[in-house]
């Protein structure tokens, strides 16, 4: 009798943990998913030729172009995900799972022993430190 209550007890346990991951993998799943959508729907707004950024991090580079960017960082709001989505003045959209604390810190990783001076190298750039062309599929 102590055997069989024992086994519905680990029984128990190993499929209550299970749900417990799969919850929480989920719903990080879904909330990063949400991101993307939300933050693109608010980049997608941000068009030349006169752009109006609102509370959108920015940055106007020398040859006349410009990049949005929001993050998202896990550490700081508790989501549990990182993910960056960037939006050039040609329309293009860069997106990475990389982790910044801020967008200082982002910029400084992004100018860090490179001139970011045009959209090509900016890409350029962008490739390099991981980021993809386009959003994410999920």
């Amino acid at each position: 009798m102590k055997q069989i209550a024992y086994g519905i007890g680990v029984f128990l346990l190993t499929v209550g943990s299970a749900a417990v991951f799969l919850y929480t993998r989920l719903s990080v799943d879904y909330r990063t998913k949400a991101f993307y959508k939300d933050t693109y729907q608010i980049l997608s707004k941000i068009n030349n030729p006169a752009p109006d950024f609102g509370t959108v991090p920015h940055e106007r580079l020398p040859s006349g172009s410009w990049f949005a960017v929001e993050l998202e960082h896990e550490c700081c709001t508790g989501l549990g995900f990182s993910a960056v989505l960037l939006k050039d003045s040609e329309g293009n959209v860069y997106s990475a799972e990389n982790n910044y604390c801020t967008v200082v810190d982002f910029a400084s990783q992004l100018h860090c022993n490179t001139e970011i001076s045009d959209i090509p190298s900016l890409r350029e750039k962008l490739l390099q430190m991981g980021f993809r062309q386009g959003l994410p599929s999920y």
